[in-house]
C-alpha cells in the first residue's frame, strides 16, 4: 500500500461502516487516535496506514476494498487542485491510452479492472472524485440526466454535450456517437474516457463552446446540456453578430439564452434539445422577445419544473421547413406522468401559446407570461422521433 495514502473522516466511516459522528467521537475519546497529516481544520486528512493500525489495536472490524485502496493511492499522489488531472490519467490508463510511473498504482488499477471490468472500475473512481469535490464540481443529478435522455433521445443516435463536465449526460444516454466539449480539459478527458470504456465513438474538444465552438456546422440528433448559469462574461460583446442567434441576440445578462441557441444550431429539422435552465430564465424581461419567438415558431415544446434540482428542463425542437407550429406547449412541474404527457399530447390538457405570451402573474414563464403551477399541458402535435434527424446529420471527418 502507498504509505502516503490519506483518508478523510468520511472515508474512515465508510471503511468501518459507521456514521461520521462515530469517527468524531473516537477522535475526542481516544488519545491515541491518529493525528491529522494534512487537509484543514474543517476537513482533516489522516494516514491510512495509521488508521488501519489503530482500528486493529482497538478491535474494530474494517475492510479496505480494492476500490478504496486504489482511490486513496490515486489521491495521495497529487494535491487536490490537480486531482482531476490524475483521475483523467486513470481513465486513459484503463482505456489503454496512457500509463503510470507509479507501478503500485498501475497494479491497483489493473486489479480493480479485473474485479469490476474497466468501465465499472472507472465509474467507481469517478464517483469517489465527484464525492470528494462535491462543492467544486457542478454535476447534473443522475435522475435528471436520465429524464432528459428519456424525453429527448430515448433511442440514442448521435448526441452533443457542449458543456459536458465529467460526462453525466452522455453516460446516461445510449448514443452510439457523442461529441463532447468543455472548457475544463481534465473534466472533458474524464467524460471522454467514460464513453470510450463503453465502446461509444467519441469526438472531444477543449474550449469555451460559445466563444470557440469546435464542432461548428456539426448536426446531431439531439443536444443534452447543463450549461453554466449567471455567467456575465460569456462573450456578449465579441459574439453580438454571431449567426447562431436566429431567435435574437442574447442580452448580456441572459447567458442561458445564448447556450440554448447554441444548442439549437447543432440540430437539423426535428432535432431535439434538452437543456437545464434556471427558473428565472423564463421570466427575466431582457429575454422576453427571444422567449416569445421560441414559442411562436414552435421551437419551445416543453418546460418542466424540477424543484428538487433547482432548475427547469426546457425541451426544444428545430421546426421542419413548412411545418405548422404547434399552438400549445407542455408546461408542468408534476413529474408523475410527464413522459406520458410528452409522448401522447392527447393525454393532457393544453395551454395555448398565446396565453403563455400574454398572461401575467407572479409565477412568470416563457414569453413573459405564466401558468398555474402543477398544471400539465402538452403540444398539440406529437414530439418528433428521436432518430428523425439522423438522415440530415453531417458527421465530422
Amino acid at each position: 500500500m502507498n504509505s502516503g495514502a490519506t483518508v478523510s473522516a468520511a472515508d474512515i466511516a465508510r471503511l468501518v461502516d459507521v456514521g461520521r459522528a462515530a469517527v468524531s467521537n473516537w477522535r475526542r475519546r481516544f488519545d491515541d487516535f491518529p493525528r491529522p497529516v494534512g487537509g484543514s481544520a474543517a476537513s482533516p486528512l489522516f494516514s491510512l496506514t495509521e488508521i488501519e493500525d489503530w482500528l486493529r489495536r482497538n478491535g474494530k472490524a474494517f475492510e479496505v476494498s480494492t476500490a478504496e485502496r486504489t482511490w486513496q493511492a490515486l489521491r495521495s499522489g497529487v494535491d487536490d487542485l490537480r486531482l482531476g488531472e490524475e483521475v483523467a490519467r486513470a481513465g486513459m490508463f484503463l482505456s489503454g491510452s496512457g500509463s503510470f510511473d507509479d507501478s503500485q498504482l498501475a497494479r491497483l488499477l489493473n486489479q480493480l479492472a479485473e474485479e469490476h471490468g474497466a468501465a465499472g472500475a472507472y465509474e467507481l473512481i469517478v464517483a469517489r472524485y465527484v464525492d470528494a469535490h462535491s462543492r467544486r464540481l457542478a454535476v447534473t443529478p443522475p435522475a435528471v440526466a436520465e429524464l432528459m435522455v428519456r424525453l429527448a433521445c430515448p433511442d440514442g443516435g448521435v448526441v452533443l454535450d457542449p458543456a459536458c463536465g465529467v460526462g453525466t449526460l452522455a453516460v446516461a444516454s445510449t448514443a452510439h456517437e457523442v461529441f463532447l466539449q468543455d472548457i475544463d480539459r481534465a473534466a472533458m478527458v474524464i467524460a471522454s474516457c467514460r464513453m470510450t470504456l463503453r465502446d461509444t465513438d467519441v469526438d472531444m474538444a477543449t474550449g469555451d463552446s460559445l466563444r470557440r465552438d469546435r464542432f461548428a456546422g456539426q448536426l446531431v440528433d439531439a443536444v443534452l446540456c447543463d450549461p453554466p448559469v449567471n455567467d456575465r462574461t460569456w462573450g456578449h460583446e465579441e459574439l453580438v453578430a454571431d449567426p447562431r442567434w436566429e431567435y435574437g441576440v442574447p442580452p448580456r445578462g441572459e447567458p442561458e439564452l445564448a447556450w440554448l441557441q447554441h444548442c439549437l444550431s447543432h440540430v437539423g429539422p426535428d432535432g431535439m434539445v434538452a437543456i437545464l435552465m434556471p427558473p428565472t430564465a423564463a421570466s427575466r424581461r431582457p429575454g422576453r422577445r427571444i422567449r416569445a419567438k421560441l414559442l411562436r415558431t414552435g421551437a419551445l415544446r416543453a418546460v418542466i419544473g424540477l424543484p428538487d434540482a433547482g432548475s427547469d428542463l426546457w425541451l426544444l425542437c428545430r421546426p421542419a421547413p413548412e411545418s405548422r407550429p404547434p399552438s400549445t406547449v407542455l408546461i408542468t412541474d408534476e413529474l408523475d406522468g410527464v413522459e406520458t404527457a410528452w409522448l401522447d399530447p392527447s393525454a393532457a390538457d393544453a395551454v395555448r401559446i398565446i396565453d403563455c405570451s400574454t398572461t401575467t402573474s407572479t409565477s412568470a414563464r416563457p414569453g413573459g407570461g405564466s401558468w398555474p403551477r402543477g398544471r400539465t399541458s402538452a403540444a398539440s402535435s406529437p414530439p418528433p422521433s428521436s432518430g428523425s434527424a439522423a438522415s440530415t446529420s453531417r458527421r465530422r471527418t
